[in-house]
């Protein structure tokens, strides 16, 4: 709703705290009940949220907006990224 009514800072604020939220809160509820175990990170997963959140920072500071080519380019790296873990979990 933020976004339709143009408070486009809203609206990120709303995705990066709910993703915040979930990954410090449930994640420590699930890690308190029965410890985690971290495995299967490899250097490329760790590569690709590195150059995700460059681009997004890149993105965002451009005019404190992310346009829709801008968004796009974010959809197709995302697919990618995906595509590649497919094939590499197959092969």
């Amino acid at each position: 709703m933020a976004a339709r009514k143009g408070q486009s800072a809203l609206a990120i604020g709303n995705v990066v705290g709910s993703n915040i939220f979930n990954i410090f809160f449930i994640l420590g509820v699930c890690a308190t009940v029965k410890p985690l175990a971290v495995t299967g990170l490899t250097a490329v997963d760790f590569a690709a949220l590195t150059a995700s959140v460059l681009l997004f920072w890149l993105f965002s500071r451009s005019s404190y907006k992310l346009s829709r080519p801008e968004g796009w380019v974010m959809i197709w790296a995302y697919a990618l990224y995906l595509g590649w873990l497919i094939l590499n979990k197959i092969a």
